[in-house]
């Protein structure tokens, strides 16, 4: 009597274990499904009406959920459209992201390592590459700008960060605009005029 159980146990586990196999087209359901997670997403974002499309992307990149702000920017950022692209970017900056900016040192005698401490209390690496983390805060309606927190000495001007436009994107890190413009690895690209002056390589990370 006490050998009954685990044999019945015994001999009930080739049965268990092809009740939870799953058939071919179980797994091929799995599959697809994975396969097209995302897709209906995508669907919103290609809505046939601009004004539903962008507003699907800004609902999207505001969602907080990084599953459904990776599709969003995905579509928006690498899309040849400029409308589009300009339309990801502010709806990234419309959720109040911390970006990480880096700046990169050209030479080593101009002066960079100090106006990295002096402008942002940040110390190159060994690659020459100084980090900048940055908050936006939000819009400006009068300055026409998403402001930014971050070290800077100079507090004299206002604390725009960035300028998006229809016909251009523009980034103030330093003293002065400079232009960035969208590259392959979804961010921006430029160059920042330095508290001594000189100009500084710039990309600032959206993705």
């Amino acid at each position: 009597m006490r050998n009954f159980l685990p044999l019945a146990l015994l001999a009930s586990l080739p049965s268990l274990a092809l009740a939870q196999s799953l058939s071919v087209a179980d797994l091929q359901k799995q599959i697809d499904a994975e396969v097209n997670k995302g897709n209906e997403y995508t669907a919103l974002l290609n809505d046939p009406d601009p004004k539903r499309a962008q507003a699907a992307m800004k609902v999207m990149l505001g969602s907080g959920d990084p599953d459904l702000i990776s599709i969003a920017l995905d579509y928006g950022l690498y899309s040849p459209d400029l409308a589009v692209r300009g339309a990801a970017v502010k709806g990234l900056l419309d959720s109040k992201p911390r970006l990480d900016v880096f700046l990169t040192m050209t030479d080593p005698n101009n002066g960079f390592q100090k106006a990295m401490d002096y402008m942002f209390k940040t110390v190159p690496n060994a690659e020459g590459i100084a980090p900048v983390p940055i908050l936006v805060t939000g819009y400006d309606a009068q300055l026409d700008c998403y402001l930014g927190e971050f070290r800077e000495v100079e507090t004299k001007g206002d604390k725009c960060f960035l300028q998006v436009r229809p016909e251009t994107i523009r980034a103030r890190l330093g003293y002065g605009w400079s232009e960035v413009r969208l590259n392959d690895d979804g961010g921006l690209i430029g160059d920042a005029r330095l508290s001594n002056g000189q100009m500084a390589p710039v990309r600032i990370q959206l993705h």
